[in-house]
């Protein structure tokens, strides 16, 4: 007897199983929440061009994923300080639903003040280390830390859940400092990277002199189209976006209403 006609009923079941899968994980309604991208921006200082930065987000090969961004002075001080560089990257991985910080990376090289720091976080034995100078310190690692790079990226995915909560515990200097964001309005601004409606979001201090200000893009998974940071003297340095590999949305992914 020919079965040749039953198998391939068979495969071709197993066949449109497999697509619909795939299109419950990959279709219209779901998305990924942090796809890989870069994003360049112009920085400033009091109105004055003063350099340029990259950010990048790549998956590794062993399942986590390296987020880093890389400065280079760029007008009126690109001669100056042409070898000057600031480099920022950490490499973390998703558990429970949230990132968790492996490897913290900064360093600061060139003319002006050169710094690094560098963080190992040890989870097994539940501590987060700075190795690369002294004093070296360990400190327990809190559920939930991160480092001052992957908030930038909790932030985003914080408010693509529509999470009311905006606080963040980051592990720096051999302690926890706390970090806390408050949405205060929604603005239409234009950067050289276009016109975005966007979530406005301030940075809540103790001290008043300083202040933070995010303007993040729903359209672009809430990623940050300008950042403005006033110091204790006045002067303002702000980062605003050129140019992003990530698409726009229709929507703001993963929304189920109003940011209050």
């Amino acid at each position: 007897m020919n079965h040749a006609p039953k198998n391939c009923k068979l495969k071709w079941r197993t066949l449109m199983l497999y697509v619909l899968l795939c299109l419950a994980f990959t279709g219209p309604g779901h998305t990924d929440p942090l796809p890989p991208f870069t994003a360049n921006y112009k920085v400033l200082r009091n109105g004055l061009t003063i350099g340029k930065s990259k950010v990048t987000l790549e998956p590794q090969k062993d399942g986590a994923f390296l987020y880093e961004s890389l400065t280079r002075a760029a007008g009126i001080l690109a001669w100056v300080f042409q070898k000057d560089r600031i480099r920022e990257y950490s490499r973390w991985e998703f558990h429970n639903n949230r990132i968790r910080p492996l490897e913290y990376r900064y360093e600061n090289t060139g003319k002006g003040e050169e710094r690094t720091e560098h963080l190992i976080f040890d989870w097994n034995a539940s501590e987060i280390r700075q190795t690369n100078r002294e004093p070296t310190w360990e400190i327990h690692a809190t559920e939930g830390a991160l480092d001052k790079a992957t908030m930038n990226l909790a932030l985003m995915l914080d408010l693509q859940q529509q999470k009311k909560d905006l606080t963040y515990t980051i592990a720096d200097d051999a302690k926890y400092r706390h970090y806390r964001f408050h949405v205060i309005d929604r603005e239409w601004i234009t950067v050289p990277a276009g016109r975005f409606k966007t979530v406005k979001l301030e940075r809540i201090r103790d001290k008043k002199r300083r202040s933070t200000f995010f303007w993040c893009a729903p359209e672009l998974r809430y990623l940050p189209v300008r950042i403005d940071r006033r110091k204790d003297d006045g002067t303002v340095y702000r980062n605003i976006l050129r140019r992003t590999s990530l698409k726009r949305q229709t929507q703001a992914p993963l929304t189920t209403g109003k940011v209050q």
